[in-house]
């Protein structure tokens, strides 16, 4: 195709060669849709049209829906079926899309999965808008799968080495289904294991046993599987690396990282992750133990990563929170921001929640200082600027405790300044809480105290609630806002599903 046509050209020629190779044409649907996503080579409207997607009776139309308010004003009504970046439909309408073709096939078993219980939906594995599926590529199962699944980066038995020989995850295993590899490796023979391991020649060897040997011709049955005897040896060691669920503790180390420049709006449309993100996934979810790797292709110099220990009590009716760390007298400056609200975005993005392309000296500019996308009516997108909430409406909001904490802490003077961030940071009176600063050969420890209920605006810290804050750490040498962070992290005081509790 010429891609330098008008993009009426372009349908009519793409219309002519889907009739000639016998597909249906993409219909008024397409046509509307390619009037504005032009089809230019290596764009991902054009590497779908490559695909098998691309033939699919009114293409567009088919993954989502007919969109009639979309066609008629694109930067401001959603399409039917949104998988983002700029909307996200539910995940049930996402996946129901996807079921109505592969529903009575591949993915027959979908709502019995544990990934679909688990809020992964089919894009989050599988890309459309490409020439081939990455996941179906030569070697793109592990790098999607062990995205979560991070015992398995280190391949079959932890020996990384042999990493090239491992067989494609779904050997042994059925995303679409049950998580247990048994019922692939029987059906086809424990192929994954065969890939390197030959019963013949295993039953020739005087290295193994007559009693393994033994058990090895019961495999001749076709009833049993490798995993029958072999089991918790396939993958790495799972103690080595983060769970996928945290397990509450007092105190623990955390990896303060170079975020470099990244923003909120990077993280919820161009960033990999941000089909998660939008739909409720925290950062913690992919992310956990990978600091060192993210601000090594996010931050600048070195040090790109920050060990600070953090640990939390309940004193007197306070929340005493402790940081204390390695550093010298160029560290100035220690932030946490609290989501003691109900935040979505301070919940699944923590600092980065107050963190925007538009803000003094980020990609976009425009003088803003830090604020929250709650505080807006309308977030600035293309061919729509951002319209702040009527100041009414964020005094109510201001009154009530529905901000974000900030507490920033003067490493050199012990001064701790506590700020409502909403629009902006309101600064509050810091006199109900209490800091402490000591530097003691080389190492830094800070300590907070917050009254449990320490009076409006600020709000009470209950049982049975869990809060999400993030820690920022300035200085270093480093010139302007340069700073190393932590992903979200939350605490409570008597819940087994956050990273801290405060006994």
């Amino acid at each position: 195709m010429n891609h330098g046509q008008p993009a009426g050209a372009a349908v009519v020629a793409l219309s002519l060669l889907l009739l000639c190779l016998g597909l249906s044409s993409p219909g008024l649907a397409s046509e509307d849709c390619l009037g504005c996503h032009l089809d230019d080579e290596g764009s991902p409207i054009h590497a779908m049209l490559q695909s098998a997607h691309g033939g699919i009776s009114q293409s567009c139309d088919a993954c989502h829906g007919g969109s009639a308010e979309h066609r008629a004003a694109p930067t401001v009504a959603a399409p039917d079926v949104s998988f983002g970046p700029r909307w996200t439909a539910s995940p049930a309408l996402q996946d129901s899309q996807c079921l109505d073709c592969h529903g009575s096939s591949v993915a027959s078993h979908w709502n019995e999965a544990l990934h679909m219980a688990s809020n992964v939906t089919c894009i989050s594995c599988h890309d459309l808008h490409v020439t081939q599926d990455p996941i179906k590529a030569s070697g793109g199962q592990m790098a999607v799968c062990s995205t979560c699944h991070k015992t398995q980066k280190t391949g079959i038995h932890g020996r990384e080495k042999m990493l090239r020989m491992n067989p494609p995850c779904t050997q042994c295993h059925n995303p679409h289904a049950d998580q247990s590899p048994v019922g692939v490796m029987l059906a086809n023979d424990s192929m994954g294991c065969r890939r390197c391991h030959n019963l013949d020649a295993m039953a020739r060897s005087d290295r193994v046993s007559d009693r393994a040997k033994g058990f090895h011709r019961v495999m001749d049955k076709g009833d049993m599987t490798c995993v029958g005897c072999h089991t918790g040896v396939a993958h790495g060691d799972p103690e080595a690396v983060e769970p996928f669920t945290p397990l509450p503790v007092s105190q623990r180390e955390l990896t303060l990282f170079d975020p470099g420049d990244s923003d909120a709006e990077w993280l919820v449309s161009e960033h990999p992750g941000s089909q998660p993100l939008r739909q409720g996934t925290n950062c913690r979810q992919c992310h956990r133990g990978e600091e060192a790797e993210i601000s090594a292709v996010l931050g600048g110099p070195e040090p790109r990563v920050r060990q600070v220990s953090v640990s939390f009590s309940r004193q007197d009716e306070q929340l005493l929170t402790r940081l204390s760390w390695d550093g010298d007298r160029e560290d100035s400056q220690l932030s946490l921001m609290w989501g003691f609200g109900d935040d979505p975005a301070i919940r699944r993005g923590g600092c980065w929640a107050a963190c925007h392309d538009d803000m003094r000296g980020m990609r976009f500019d425009k003088g803003r200082p830090k604020y929250l996308w709650a505080s807006l009516a309308q977030r600035r997108v293309l061919g729509q600027p951002a319209v702040t909430r009527p100041e009414l409406e964020l005094a109510q909001d201001l009154a009530a405790g529905r901000f974000a904490e900030l507490w920033t802490l003067d490493l050199a003077s012990g001064v701790l300044q506590l700020d409502a961030l909403l629009d902006k940071p309101h600064r509050l009176d810091a006199g109900a809480l209490n800091a402490e600063v000591d530097f003691i050969d080389g190492r830094w420890t800070a300590t907070v105290k917050r009254p449990l209920t320490p009076g409006a605006p600020l709000l009470e810290l209950q049982t049975g609630r869990s809060y999400t804050f993030g820690a920022a750490l300035h200085g270093g040498g480093r010139s302007g806002a340069a700073h190393w962070v932590s992903l979200p992290m939350t605490v409570s005081a008597d819940r087994d599903d956050t990273d801290f509790i405060a006994p």
